[in-house]
């Protein structure tokens, strides 16, 4: 019997980092911290230096009180929370390659809060923060660096501190894991803004509380978030961002398809098996580079009953890519694009 295969989270990682997929997709436990949690792991070039041991708590409130006019942006979409707090970063870390992005490096969604400033593209950070993206970053002066939805191993900390207080995700996360509330109020609190990130979670939140109230014909309705890849197609898990966004909009999940998906974030469905993505009421077809197009001229995939029946919706790399970077500007980008495609 034919069945669906479940991908390696590890190895698509890997792929979605390289193919310019929005990262903090990845995310697993959005949501779930409860009380007490640590907060971004800050620290500054001169604590270092003097050899002091330092907590999360008295180093984030130093890097509070610094200036706020010099920030970099070195994490995927951290440019984002910093325009939606007020700041205009020196730097921004466009995800992909070249051309994944406008020019000015960031989505359709922060080119208003942006305006006609034009930060530094700092590009590859996802393959690591190598020597020459040290020195790009240390080209702006900047006052602090702000990299909490990005990989920074020991070495590129130390170098990074160098330059000016860096802050991060905590060790509560795994590297591209951190549920977007969190990676919100990691970077608030490193700019001294903690009650405003509160407030932007909340405005976040509502938007899809709104979405939700607004369509209560969707509650029982399943989609099968998908995206071309290599000969197959990807439906995504509440453990992918992508689909974390849909469910949040008051859709499920098709357990039927995502129960297949074990510890990943992804189940990879073949061409012969295509047509089980018709157990969904809907299925949202992620683009990327005209992925979609391919998809609507291959005949395994337009003989399916869910295309026959008017039951798929095709949606655009921009939104793809908010949905998968979700925070304050990319969520209710996102989501108004969503409720068009209805």
């Amino acid at each position: 019997m034919k069945r669906l295969v479940s991908g390696s989270s590890r190895g698509i990682l890997a792929a979605l980092l390289t193919a310019g997929l929005v990262l903090s997709g990845c995310a697993k436990g959005d949501g779930e911290p409860g009380g007490e949690s640590t907060r971004s792991s800050t620290t500054s070039a001169a604590s270092k230096a003097s050899g002091e041991q330092s907590t999360d708590a008295p180093v984030v409130a130093e890097v509070a009180e610094a200036s706020n006019d010099r920030v970099a942006a070195a994490g995927f979409g951290d440019v984002d929370t910093l325009l939606a707090l007020g700041i205009v970063p020196v730097t921004v870390a466009p995800w992909g390659q070249p051309g994944d992005t406008g020019e000015k490096g960031v989505g359709p969604w922060a080119l208003e809060a942006l305006g006609d400033n034009d930060p530094a593209k700092i590009m590859g950070t996802a393959s690591g923060f190598t020597g020459q993206i040290v020195e790009q970053i240390a080209a702006t002066d900047p006052t602090k660096i702000i990299a909490v939805n990005a990989a920074v191993d020991e070495q590129a900390r130390k170098d990074l501190e160098a330059i000016a207080p860096l802050a991060t995700h905590s060790d509560e996360y795994q590297d591209w894991s951190v549920p977007w509330q969190e990676q919100i109020r990691d970077i608030a609190a490193a700019v001294g803004m903690s009650d405003r990130g509160e407030e932007l979670i909340e405005e976040s939140e509502q938007s899809f509380t709104d979405f939700a109230s607004a369509h209560p014909e969707l509650s029982d309705k399943t989609v099968a978030v998908v995206f071309p890849l290599k000969g197959e197609l990807r439906v995504y898990t509440e453990d992918h961002n992508r689909g974390r966004f849909i469910s949040r909009l008051g859709f499920r999940m098709p357990e039927e398809l995502t129960e297949q998906a074990g510890d990943s974030f992804y189940v990879a469905v073949s061409p012969e098996n295509y047509n089980t993505l018709s157990a969904a009421d809907y299925v949202y077809v992620l683009d990327y580079q005209g992925s979609t197009d391919q998809l609507k001229n291959d005949p395994a995939f337009s003989s399916i009953d869910a295309v026959r029946e008017g039951r798929v919706r095709y949606i655009d790399e921009d939104t793809a890519n908010a949905m998968s970077m979700m925070n304050p500007l990319t969520i209710p980008w996102a989501v108004d694009r969503i409720e068009e495609q209805l």
